[in-house]
Parts: structure tokens; C-alpha cells; sequence
């Protein structure tokens, strides 16, 4: 027989040949999940008899449901299948099909994904598909390879044992929070692995993902767990993100952290996209969107400013929209590197002191003129910065 996995695949390559998005097949693998539990079983039914020849894992007797999705095995006043015949129903690709068939008629990739399922399975539990929407997508990830570029590089989700389960049916947005551990833009500023560490054997507080300076994404909590996180509502209905940084950083700190935002804006995308929220800031009345760990005082328990005035809500949103591979953010920094080097070739002969052993020179004081932390990544941004350079040292 088939293993649990077996049937997931076919379940993915039904909504793949059909165009589905992977929210929509998300959708369609948490359906099973409801249906059928999890491991994945294929579901006979004593009172279909056709349906006791085909191959099983177990016999069921809820109406006349079976296979995967237990569609019903009825026709209707006119003559016309419900879903369709017995074999069809219980082929693993075959019922996705028919699933995704009705699935596709709805704005599926927006709103709430437990109530689409409902919409096609129009059961007496519409709850219950969006409490699963989770482990659906932990399932896809693992047989698609989802979330090693897109999503988190690490798992220490095991080590969170405190918070508890939630419905993620309550789920509105997303929650930006900073570690206070150090400003990012220093040599000295913790990791994301040394903050994780610290709150997982502490139990002082969690977050979802944890996101370091070096664009290093570690899952802290998976989605239907409640984190603590805010102090207040945010904990329930929020999913939460951290960086390793400071909220009293300028925004020109922020900016100098180009793969860390890049990496926070993954997370985002990632997040607004399975939900179907809107990509763009909001506050605590009007989410669901994106919003920082200060705009969640108004539901009191919190007196945090994080992530601060400065930080560039703009920037990350933007990243969000495209949520890069850590391969397209390396094809970027290469690209940008050699368009430093062409600016670099252009102004080092104008700079007093410029040799070949040095990347910068040094000016009549014998000042290092240094770029700050980067410019190879926002060279477009520091133009100025550079026309300012030039003009001190030809003076």
C-alpha cells in the first residue's frame, strides 16, 4: 500500500498539473489532515460495498464518504455525482483533482484559508481546517523543499516547550520585534542561536523566528503554538518575528544590515501569502498586516518601543513582495560588488595616498576614509556619501 507520504505527493502533483498555488495545495493537504488524520490513510466505507474492493488502509461508516478527502459517494436528484464514482474518489490524484476543481472557482490565495476548505467540504466542523493549516504546511515543505529557501534555515522548535497550542484560525498578522541585545550594526551584537539559546533554557520569552545579522533564520515556534512574545492579545493572534538588534538603531543602521532585512522580509512574505493578509504596515486596529511589537500597547501588558522608530517597515515590506532565495540575495551582493569595484576603480585615483595595497587610501590627515557596514549592498542609497567623500579629499 501507498504510504502516508505517497498520497501527500499525489495530492501536490494534482494541484501542480492543475497551475493551484502551493497556498492553495496547503489548503487541499490540511483538508486530508481533517478528513483522514494524519499519518494519511485511504478510507473505505462499510456502506459503499465497491469501495471494500479498492485498494485501503481502513473502513470508516460516516454517511457514504470515502478516500482521502471523503467525498460522498451519492447522486443527486438529477442523476449527476455528488463528487463522482467510487474508484475516482478513491484514487488519490483523481479526488485531488475534484477538490482542487471546486477549490479553484474561490479567491483562495486571499483570506482565510480554513474557510475555503469549508467551502468545499461544507462540513459540520468548519473550524477545524484551519487548525490544521499548519501541519499542512510543514508536510508540503518537507516533501517540496519549501522551507530551507524561503522560510526558516534552522529548526529548534523542539527545544520551546512552554506557551501551548492555539487555533491558527485566529491568526491576523505578523508582529516585528528586536532582541535588545545589542545594537545589529556592532561586531559584538549577539546571535540568533545565542538569543535562542538563552530564552529556550530561560523560558523568559519566545517568538516564532528568530532572525540574526547574518540573514540566519531559526524556527523557534511553529504556527499553531502560542509564543510569548507581547504580553497581551499579540500572543494569540500574532505571528511573531525577532531580530537580533536594537530599537534605538538609526535608520542607516538598519540599512547597513541589508541580508538580515532581506531575511526578515522572507519571513514576512512567507507568512502573508499562507494567510492571504495584505503586505503593508497597519496598526493594532487595523490588521490584519504587518505592525511592530510598540503598536501592540494599545491592548496593554507591554511597555516596548521595539523595533523602534528608525526601522525600515519600507524596506522589509518590499523584500516581502519578492521574498528572495538565499541564492538571488548572493547573485545580488556579487552583482553589487562589482559595480563597487567599477566606483572604486573611478575614484581611487583621485584619493591622496591610494596604492594598490589599499582598498580606500587615506586623506592628508592619514584618516582611514572607510565606507560604512553596507554600501555594497546600498550603493545606490550612499551616492551622496560618495560625492561627499570626493569633494573632502580634493579640496
Amino acid at each position: 500500500m501507498p504510504s502516508s507520504d505517497d498520497y501527500a505527493r499525489e495530492v501536490i502533483r494534482a494541484g501542480r498539473d492543475m497551475g493551484v498555488s502551493p497556498r492553495g495545495i496547503v489548503i487541499g493537504l490540511a483538508t486530508c489532515i481533517v478528513e483522514v488524520g494524519y499519518p494519511l490513510r485511504m478510507y473505505a466505507n462499510r456502506k459503499v460495498p465497491e469501495s471494500l474492493l479498492l485498494p485501503h488502509d481502513a473502513v470508516g461508516d460516516d454517511g457514504y464518504s470515502v478516500g482521502l478527502f471523503q467525498q460522498q459517494i451519492r447522486r443527486g436528484s438529477s442523476g449527476e455525482w455528488w463528487w463522482a464514482d467510487c474508484a475516482t474518489c478513491m484514487n488519490p490524484y483523481k479526488s485531488a483533482r475534484l477538490f482542487f476543481e471546486r477549490l479553484v472557482k474561490r479567491d483562495y490565495d486571499h483570506g482565510d484559508p480554513g474557510a475555503h476548505a469549508q467551502a468545499v467540504q461544507g462540513s459540520a466542523y468548519p473550524d477545524r481546517y484551519g487548525q490544521r493549516m499548519g501541519e499542512a504546511q510543514r508536510l508540503y515543505d518537507r516533501l517540496s523543499g519549501g522551507p530551507v529557501s524561503t522560510y526558516y534555515d534552522s529548526d529548534r522548535s523542539s527545544e520551546f516547550g512552554f506557551g501551548g497550542p492555539r487555533p491558527i484560525s485566529g491568526l491576523r498578522g505578523v508582529c516585528i520585534h528586536t532582541t535588545e541585545s545589542g545594537k545589529s550594526a556592532t561586531a559584538t551584537a549577539r546571535t540568533a542561536d545565542d538569543v535562542t539559546t538563552y530564552q529556550a533554557t530561560s523560558q523568559t520569552g519566545s517568538y516564532n523566528v528568530m532572525v540574526g545579522v547574518d540573514g540566519k533564520r531559526i524556527l523557534q515556534n511553529t504556527d499553531d503554538w502560542q509564543t510569548w512574545s507581547t504580553g497581551n492579545n499579540g500572543n494569540d493572534i500574532l505571528l511573531h518575528v525577532c531580530v537580533v538588534g536594537n530599537a534605538s538603531q538609526s535608520r542607516a543602521e538598519w540599512l547597513a544590515q541589508d541580508k538580515m532585512l532581506r531575511a526578515v522580509g522572507s519571513v514576512v512574505g512567507h507568512w502573508c501569502r499562507l494567510y492571504g493578509w495584505p503586505i503593508k504596515k497597519v496598526d493594532a486596529a487595523h490588521l490584519p498586516g504587518v505592525l511592530g511589537h510598540v503598536d501592540t500597547r494599545v491592548w496593554g501588558g507591554t511597555d516596548h518601543t521595539d523595533p523602534g522608530p528608525n526601522f525600515p517597515y519600507d524596506v522589509v515590506l518590499a523584500y516581502a513582495q519578492g521574498a528572495p532565495t538565499d541564492e538571488e540575495i548572493d547573485m545580488a551582493s556579487t552583482a553589487d560588488e562589482r559595480k563597487l569595484d567599477l566606483i572604486l576603480d573611478q575614484i581611487g585615483p583621485k584619493l591622496p595616498g591610494w596604492g594598490p595595497q589599499s582598498s580606500f587610501g587615506k586623506d592628508a590627515q592619514g584618516r582611514e576614509l572607510t565606507l560604512r557596514d553596507g554600501v555594497i549592498a546600498k550603493l545606490d542609497r550612499m551616492q551622496a556619501d560618495i560625492d561627499a567623500i570626493l569633494k573632502a579629499v580634493t579640496k
